[in-house]
């Protein structure tokens, strides 16, 4: 019976992280690809698998420094329902990149130096100027 109770108040949670996953899917297919989505929706929850277990933890030691019984087995429910989320996650992660490998490296972005960018127009513009003096020559 205890474990019923402990399931019955961790419901709520996984009911929230389930109805923002399909709204989130259905949002982003719509706007974009259902492939786009898939790699959106990873994201996400990775991320938001990693803040719920880490902010349920920290409560989780709290509770456990104030030996506070109720606060700590409620929040360590809270804090295995993150952890199941990013399992499932990152299941989801490796079969998603294993079926699409083009999704595997994102292409970085190259950043230059607007310095060295410069320097470059400069000696572009003097080369020009110098063919442009020897023909007018």
């Amino acid at each position: 019976m205890s474990i019923l109770v402990r399931l019955y108040r961790l419901a709520p949670l996984a009911v929230i992280l389930i109805v923002l996953a399909i709204v989130l899917y259905l949002v982003v297919t719509h706007l974009r690809t259902p492939a786009r989505a898939k790699e959106v929706l990873i994201q996400v929850f990775t991320w938001l698998s990693a803040i719920i277990i880490g902010f349920f933890g920290i409560v989780s030691l709290y509770a456990l420094f104030e030996h506070n019984d109720a606060v700590l087995d409620l929040s360590v429910g809270f804090m295995v329902v993150g952890v199941l989320s990013l399992g499932i996650t990152l299941l989801c992660r490796y079969r998603f990149r294993k079926r699409h490998p083009h999704y595997k490296s994102k292409p970085m972005k190259s950043h230059t130096n607007t310095r060295w960018r410069k320097a470059a127009q400069t000696v572009r513009n003097a080369k020009k100027a110098a063919e442009q003096a020897k023909k007018g020559k």
